[in-house]
This record gives structure tokens, sequence and C-alpha cells, in this order.
């Protein structure tokens, strides 16, 4: 059996992290990449852990319990914070329409 961060072949390992192996939860995001989680799992959206360095802001399983490429309430389903005029309609966080300011959707993305 290998050690993280140590060179490895088994199946459960798919990448290397940035740094030395975390030795505490606070130490996580200083070990992840933009490819890699800490953990040594390829870093992706419902995975259950939000990787900073790979343009995570929260991810929908782990804040949320929703089911991976679900929107949240918090979350949507591309691991980015829902924000209404990011072009993308999340109905658990109460938006309704996209873009906001036109003929059909108000300012806060609500349906005219």
């Amino acid at each position: 059996m290998s050690h993280l961060g140590a060179p490895s072949t088994e199946l459960a390992e798919r990448c290397e992290p940035a740094g030395a192996v975390p030795t505490a939860t606070a130490d996580r995001a200083s070990v992840d990449s933009a490819s890699c989680d800490h953990d040594c799992t390829a870093a992706r959206c419902g995975d259950g852990y939000a990787n900073l360095n790979a343009g995570e802001q929260r991810d929908p399983v782990f804040h949320t319990n929703a089911d991976p490429g679900q929107d949240s309430v918090n979350c949507d389903n591309d691991c980015t914070l829902p924000v209404c005029g990011d072009g993308h309609v999340n109905a658990a966080a109460n938006e309704q329409c996209e873009p906001p300011n036109t003929a059909k959707c108000e300012a806060a993305c609500k349906s005219k």
C-alpha cells in the first residue's frame, strides 16, 4: 500500500497533490491543486469537497447533501455560488430567470 504523496499505481490514488500531505483539516486547501484534491483524488464538482484551487466555491454534496449535478439553495450545480446574473437559473435559490434587467426578467432574477 502506498501513502499519499508517494509514487503509486494504485487505482484509488489518481493524482498527486500540490504539497505535503496535510496533517489537519485546515491544511487541506494548501495542498489542493487545480486538478488534484488533498486526498490524491481528481478534483471535480460533486465529489463532496470544495477545492478552491480548482475553482469550486462550494460543493453541493458537502454543503447541502444534494445529489451531484443538482442546484441547491446555496450552490449551483457547477460548484459556484448562486448569483443573479451568472447566466444560470437556480430555482432552488429562488431565481426565476436570467439575465436580469431585461424585458422578461427583473434585477433580482424574478420573472416580470
